[in-house]
């Protein structure tokens, strides 16, 4: 999934699962992107500037 914001934000994401058998693989992986963001032209953002990842994998049996 990607999705873009008005105030230059990213977020992109992907979920994985497959079944073998009697285990089961499952991934998240995400990525979010903020650029700092002033609507207003006063020297103050309304939102930071930030990158942030997270993976999520997990083994089931």
């Amino acid at each position: 999934m990607l999705n873009g914001t008005s105030a230059l934000g990213l977020d992109a994401s992907i979920f994985y699962v497959q079944k073998f058998k009697k285990i089961g693989a499952k991934v998240y992986a995400g990525y979010n992107h903020g650029t700092a963001y002033d609507p207003s032209d006063l020297d103050l953002t309304a939102i930071p500037k930030y990158n942030r990842y997270t993976l999520n994998p997990k083994l089931l049996f």
